[in-house]
């Protein structure tokens, strides 16, 4: 939805005044304005050199999203310390998916009364996504601003839903779907994920993931996705509306795990002058003796 925004009516004396500056700034306020993502965030440093804590806090912001954005061998290093990680690279290539690297993540839910779409006062909501998965396309989003273990949490979660389409697509006219709707997608690919994310030393999405012994709370699980994806008595309908986001990188395949490391030659000791002697004289008297052992017959 677009808002108009109605102009504020200008004071005629005010307006006869500056109607002379307003035609000698003509000339300089004529331009383009450079919008590039580089661009606004060096004007917004230079906007900041009257307030030195204000630009401090903003570069120090900007430095940490850098340290934290993943890459691809940053993650394979986290999915390397489960079957259930070096599993999901097997399956994401073996389906053909592509991986996007993505900033930004938003987009609006419309709530309705009824599936007639009666719009519900109040009930367009704002949100904000760390990935998604797109079977249509085969396309996999993660943000960008995620440090390697998030980011190979969310792909293991994401992949898990492209397993589902793909047992589903299996099974399709031989009997019931084993994922039939969103609940036990979900179900599914949170509780794969706290596994994953115990084995690989991650913590939990939500501390009631947990049982006390440490072990993976499936009850508790599926007790948080029965509240998030529970819409309500009055608002049984919705619509999400396309995702803002910025394209960072596009990722197919996915690399596969590198365990090269540099070849080690074998540690040998290095024997003293006195030793190198030594054993140079016996092989010389060996020769001596092979020699004279040859005359003699």
């Amino acid at each position: 939805m677009y808002a108009q925004v109605e102009k504020p009516k200008e004071n005629k004396n005010r307006a006869v005044v500056s109607s002379v500056a307003q035609k000698k700034n003509e000339r300089q306020a004529f331009g383009f304005e450079n919008n590039r993502p580089e661009a606004i965030a060096q004007r917004q440093i230079q906007n900041m050199r009257h307030e030195p804590v204000a630009r401090q806090q903003y570069v120090a912001n900007q430095t940490q999203i850098i340290q934290r954005a993943w890459t691809t061998r940053g993650v394979n290093t986290v999915l390397d310390k489960d079957t259930a990680g070096r599993n999901t690279i097997t399956n994401l290539n073996d389906q053909g998916y592509e991986v996007k690297k993505f900033s930004g993540g938003t987009y609006n839910r419309q709530y309705y009364h009824d599936s007639g779409r009666t719009v519900i006062d109040g009930g367009l909501e704002q949100r904000r996504v760390n990935g998604w998965h797109n079977r249509g396309p085969k396309l996999i989003a993660i943000k960008n601003e995620h440090d390697k273990n998030l980011a190979a949490s969310t792909l293991v979660h994401e992949v898990s839903h492209a397993n589902q389409h793909q047992a589903n697509e299996d099974d399709l006219g031989i009997g019931v779907a084993p994922y039939p709707d969103k609940k036990s997608k979900e179900y599914d690919a949170h509780i794969r994920q706290d596994y994953f994310n115990k084995a690989a030393g991650i913590p939990p999405k939500k501390p009631e993931f947990r049982n006390k012994d440490g072990s993976v709370n499936e009850d508790n699980i599926k007790a948080y996705v029965d509240r998030v994806y529970a819409v309500g008595a009055q608002a049984r309908y919705y619509r999400n509306f396309p995702i803002v986001y910025n394209t960072i990188e596009t990722i197919k395949p996915w690399p596969a795990i590198s365990r090269a490391t540099p070849m080690k030659m074998p540690t040998v000791g290095v024997p003293s002058a006195e030793r190198l002697q030594e054993d140079m004289g016996k092989a010389r008297s060996y020769d001596f003796q092979k020699s004279s052992d040859i005359q003699n017959k």
